[in-house]
């Protein structure tokens, strides 16, 4: 998997030969749309459940960037398949992309270099427009004219499992609880006749909008603004076999949306100034989370309902979550097979990702994390934490990760957990084996081909010795230790200066590299 950059230059980029519609679930082409051609309509109720876009290219390419209504850097794909929201497994399992009704553009350009780098290759365009047609579709606006619902809930409730509820813009002030479920090839979609012009206001409520119980919903393109929800309470509850596409929660006095259900899929998804947390997810399974953004929440609040609890603190006159409660961007606990692809982390006081308690199957990848803020000591602003679990895996994999004063990556009494591909800037990655139980000791850790830029090595807890990368299994190699201006490793009670040191005393990056 890891080339030599040199051997993934190519003397120029071939052209795209098709895209093509693929089933996701059975990793084949769409029949009917193996070579799709711009101009496309696609009737979300003729297609497979889990769907994506696929470039084939006609011969050699080093990466191919596909742009998206609008985002010129939607995503970019360094490896064969080349579907528009990536795979994972090597290509074994292609990762579905929820289509949102209306018109949309995809631009694919091949390079000849990973990463988009190089020359560019012929650009090809796909203009289609996606609609459904089976079911009813109760219309929702705030005046109620033309036979209009006034009210979201009023339409929802009158929707059947194949209907659509299609909301024109407006400010609704609301909170609305789903009753019923769509089905298997037939959910109800809720969705902004134009993504972003629908508001959602919730104040004086303790919830926004709760689905925790249903399943087959189409969530798309809403704001979520304002909502009263108590402390560890989502002001977005999203349910089984949901697919939420370009939904904003923003201003809840609590936590912003929180996954409660399994085979759910999020896109585009902005959680952002949320009194404690941003978008997490807990006891769900068959996740993705993909091109997300969480930031700027934890923020501080003057006088929020939970101000004075166990769990709050008060700085400069505002009072925060408390960061080693839970805090920050959003947290995920007791899940499997979850996966964040191409997430964006900042600015939230407390944790950028957080996974803590028993999580399986957990893939971070593509994804950006930086500027995780401290509220009172320096170690409240971690980058990634990986905390009591001891079962694992979790795969963390071509992040780019840096200005978490807290470390860029601490892993907490945990096993199974894979780092590579990464790059860290300043600050520390922390190993802290912890006194947790046995069943949480530190095993099998592994840092492989990250490149870190001034950031060093640090272990937490009594138990590290000059040993215990082979008694607990933890490998560090082939980084590349760039810019150091103090020790590369802070090792129990050693402090190694050099990777010749490291070499000579630890047995670690044996393939290392050091440079100015």
């Amino acid at each position: 998997m890891f080339e030599l950059l040199e051997e993934r230059r190519m003397m120029s980029a071939a052209p795209i030969a098709s895209l093509e519609l693929l089933n996701t679930d059975t990793n084949q082409p769409v029949a009917g749309y193996a070579s799709l051609q711009s101009g496309v309509t696609l009737d979300l109720a003729k297609l497979p459940a889990h769907i994506s876009i696929q470039a084939n290219p006609s011969g050699p390419v080093g990466s191919i960037l596909f742009g998206y209504d609008g985002n010129a850097k939607y995503h970019n794909e360094n490896y064969a398949p080349y579907s528009i929201a990536g795979d994972i497994n090597a290509g074994a399992i292609t990762n579905a992309w929820p289509l949102v009704l209306g018109a949309h553009t995809v631009v694919v350009t091949p390079y000849q270099n990973i990463n988009d780098g190089g020359a560019a290759g012929a650009t090809d365009t796909l203009k289609f427009t996606v609609i459904r047609t089976t079911g009813n579709t109760w219309y929702v606006n705030p005046t109620g004219a033309n036979g209009a619902s006034k009210t979201i809930a009023g339409a929802i409730a009158l929707a059947q499992p194949g209907d659509t509820v299609l909301i024109e813009p407006g400010t609704y002030y609301e909170s609305i609880k789903l009753t019923r479920s769509g089905g298997g090839g037939k959910p109800i979609t809720i969705a902004a006749a134009t993504a972003g012009t629908v508001t959602v206001n919730s104040t004086g409520d303790a919830v926004s909008f709760d689905g925790t119980s249903v399943g087959y919903i189409n969530l798309q393109g809403i704001i979520f603004n304002g909502c009263s929800n108590p402390l560890e309470t989502s002001a977005v509850r999203i349910g089984y076999d949901w697919n939420v596409t370009n939904v904003t929660v923003e201003n809840a006095q609590s936590q912003g949306m929180e996954v409660y259900g399994n085979n759910t899929t999020l896109e585009g998804v902005i959680a952002q100034y949320n009194g404690q947390e941003g978008l997490g997810g807990v006891n769900c399974s068959n996740v993705l989370v993909q091109n997300c953004i969480t930031r700027y929440n934890n923020p501080g609040l003057k006088n929020p309902s939970w101000a004075g609890s166990t769990f709050a603190q008060q700085v400069n006159g505002l009072w925060y979550v408390r960061a080693d409660y839970e805090s920050g961007a959003g947290k995920w606990g007791d899940t499997s097979n979850v996966t964040l692809n191409g997430v964006q982390s900042y600015s939230n006081h407390g944790t950028g990702i957080w996974f803590d308690g028993t999580n399986t199957n957990v893939v971070i990848e593509n994804c950006t994390v930086y500027n995780a803020i401290p509220i009172t000591e320096f170690y409240e602003g971690v980058g990634i934490s990986i905390e009591m679990n001891g079962v694992g895996p979790v795969t963390i994999e071509n992040n780019d990760v840096y200005n978490d004063p807290g470390g860029t990556i601490v892993i907490a009494s945990s096993r199974h957990v894979k780092v590579t591909g990464n790059t860290f800037g300043g600050s520390y990655i922390a190993l802290n084996d912890w006194p947790r139980g046995a069943a949480v000791t530190m095993e099998d850790i592994s840092f492989t081909h990250n490149t870190m830029n001034n950031s060093f090595i640090w272990t937490g807890g009594t138990n590290w010795f000059t040993t215990s990368g082979s008694g607990k299994n933890v490998v560090f190699d082939y980084e590349n230790y760039v810019g150091m201006t103090g020790p590369v490793f802070r090792w129990g009670t050693g402090v190694y200066q050099t990777i010749a040191n490291v070499e000579s005393s630890l047995k670690l990056e044996l393939h290392g590299k050091q440079t100015a």
